[in-house]
């Protein structure tokens, strides 16, 4: 069974967003695990480090609702391999067009609220999965 594997690009710096971060990777426990890149690394640096399977979070990327993400989830989880989503740098990836992208919103966010919000909505797709009262429609 494959894992979820986050890349974020530099440590969260927001002492609240850093709590909430930690509280929902707890929650997820051995489902994912976490790679934090130096934010020295330049964006093509840090999407050159990137496993060619990644996806990038990005805002131009495809819009997904809750239900259809944990429908992905569900299909990694079933593959061997692991799969890795990327959070990017705070002035975006740039026109990188080797991976593919999903948004999670059409508004701007940071990117560590980004992250934070990631996180939420993998635990929310894996609350979907099994069934519990978690996500309401």
């Amino acid at each position: 069974m494959g894992r979820i594997i986050l890349h974020v690009h530099g440590k969260l710096k927001n002492r609240n967003l850093k709590v909430l971060f930690e509280e929902y990777t707890g929650r997820l426990g051995n489902r994912i695990s976490v790679i934090i890149h130096s934010e020295k690394h330049t964006p093509a640096e840090y999407v050159q480090s990137l496993p060619k399977t990644a996806i990038l979070l990005d805002e131009k990327g495809q819009q997904i609702s809750s239900v259809d993400f944990s429908q992905e989830v569900q299909k990694w989880g079933l593959d061997q391999n692991d799969m890795h989503l990327a959070i990017g740098p705070h002035e975006g990836f740039g026109e990188v067009s080797q991976f593919p992208k999903i948004s999670l919103s059409k508004m701007t966010m940071t990117h560590e609220f980004a992250t934070v919000f990631l996180c939420e909505q993998i635990y929310r797709a894996f609350e979907i999965i099994k069934g519990t009262s978690y996500h309401r429609e």
